[in-house]
């Protein structure tokens, strides 16, 4: 792996963003949700999935949940804007992503590099995509057939 490909698409979302590419992530087993319309905390995300009937489950601090479970939040709006989700080849990771900078792009924009530590966590977990919205979306992942994807797309 190593390496990464990441931008900034400014009319573009995290839920048209996991619309385009839901047939390339046969690769991926689970999802951590850090955000849901700006709220991070894992109460509030909780909540939220609650409400929707969203399975999910709380391991090392996150709120993961299974592929299965990410398609049913799509369906189910859950996904409205100032979203994060990560998304993982293997099982969720063994430590808190709490402490990395948000990847919503009402802070941040991906078009100029990622915020400090996101590509090593993103390596160390064996993430294969990250996505955060809000003013634009922002992208990154280890897969090229992704990124030519959400790029070539991104109208």
């Amino acid at each position: 792996m190593g390496g990464q490909t990441f931008g900034h698409l400014p009319a573009a979302t995290v839920r048209a963003a996991l619309t385009e590419v839901r047939d390339l992530l046969g690769c991926a087993s689970s999802a951590v949700i850090r955000s849901l319309d700006s709220s991070h905390s894992e109460r509030e995300l909780s909540r939220a999935l609650s409400f929707h009937g969203v399975d999910f489950e709380v391991s090392f601090g996150n709120v993961c949940v299974s592929m299965r479970s990410l398609w049913k939040a799509l369906e189910t709006d859950v996904l409205t804007g100032f979203d994060e989700v990560w998304i993982f080849r293997n099982e969720s990771p063994t430590t808190s992503l709490e402490s990395l900078s948000s990847a919503t792009s009402d802070g941040v924009e991906f078009s100029a590099g990622m915020p400090a530590g996101l590509a090593d966590a993103m390596d160390r977990t064996d993430c294969v995509l990250v996505l955060g919205d809000g003013c634009g979306l922002n992208y990154a992942t280890t897969e090229d057939r992704i990124a030519e994807r959400l790029t070539s797309h991104a109208a």
